[in-house]
């Protein structure tokens, strides 16, 4: 309810996330990078599948290995549903940005 508190948990949340997609796809994106696959489809991937578990797991309290809540199995299973469709959602948008960077870092230098 207080605005600060709200604007105070958007940025962190946004730090936080940044951080953590920069940390698990930077070390793989340089073992694609050494493996030869290097296109455009294979940094729209690897973006979309680290964002999915990343936030997948974020929203289900590390994909139940921490404390969960007490709740019934419908409880669960829309939690895991819903985790799972929203998650998605910003894997496209992960994948989006992942070709901005694949575009960047493979333009040719002239």
């Amino acid at each position: 309810r207080e605005p600060v508190s709200l604007a105070a948990a958007w940025v962190l949340g946004t730090i936080f996330s940044a951080l953590g997609i920069a940390g698990a796809g930077g070390p793989l994106w340089l073992v694609l990078h050494l493996a030869g696959y290097r296109r455009a489809w294979h940094a729209a991937v690897l973006g979309a599948i680290i964002s999915l578990v990343l936030f997948v797991g974020a929203q289900t309290y590390g994909f139940g290995f921490l404390a969960v809540p007490t709740s019934d199995l419908r409880t669960t299973l829309f939690r895991w549903i819903s985790a799972l469709g929203t998650s998605a959602l910003l894997a496209v948008v992960a994948a989006g940005i992942a070709l901005a960077m694949w575009r960047v870092a493979y333009r040719r230098v002239m």
